[in-house]
Parts: C-alpha cells; sequence; structure tokens
C-alpha cells in the first residue's frame, strides 16, 4: 500500500492529456477554470496551476512560430539556391555578404 500524503489527500489526481500544443494547453486551462467555478478546486490552487500552463502554452507557441519561420527561410532558400543563406539550414543562418546575392536585374532575365 503506498503512503499518502497530505497533499494527495487534498488535491486528487486528475486525468492530463498530452500537452504538446497551444491548444492542449488552452483545454487545460479551462479545465481548471472550470474546476475553480464549481469549487473543486481552490482559487488559489488554480491561479497557480493557470499560470504555470500559461507560461507553458507562450512555450509551445514560440517554439511553433520558430519552426514555422525555419520552414519559411529553408523554403526561401530553396528557392534562390541557398544565395540568402550560404546553403545551410534554418537552424544556423548567416546572411550572405550583400556582393554575393542576385542583382535585381539578373534575377529578372
Amino acid at each position: 500500500m503506498k503512503p499518502t500524503s497530505p497533499v494527495s489527500e487534498l488535491i486528487p489526481r486528475a486525468r492530463v492529456g498530452k500537452l504538446d500544443s497551444v491548444v492542449a494547453w488552452r483545454r487545460e486551462i479551462g479545465k481548471v477554470y472550470r474546476a475553480m467555478r464549481r469549487g473543486d478546486m481552490h482559487a488559489d490552487l488554480g491561479a497557480k496551476l493557470t499560470y504555470v500552463a500559461n507560461v507553458a502554452a507562450t512555450l509551445v507557441k514560440i517554439e511553433e512560430e520558430l519552426r514555422h519561420a525555419g520552414r519559411i527561410a529553408d523554403e526561401l532558400a530553396r528557392q534562390n539556391n541557398g544565395a540568402f543563406t550560404n546553403g545551410q539550414s534554418h537552424t544556423a543562418i548567416e546572411y550572405a555578404p550583400a556582393e554575393q546575392l542576385p542583382d535585381a536585374g539578373e534575377a529578372s532575365k
């Protein structure tokens, strides 16, 4: 038999799904909000959980945006034969000096 702590007796275990997207984190924040509204969770605990969930959602959103920006950079590099990224992936972009960039007049030929 597992020993129980006073905290585990006060806070029932809740099933938490996979929290790998902003939508999943928002859904989790909604669950906490509804639990507070029903009186199933103390407001101070709910506020703490919501704060942590909001920080996590922000981090996931930043990661998603960076991945998207990286795909755009890779596509630009592919379309321009690597002229803007020296042939490197978006994870290590170093822009080419201006003299190495194709001339606007040459690109339209």
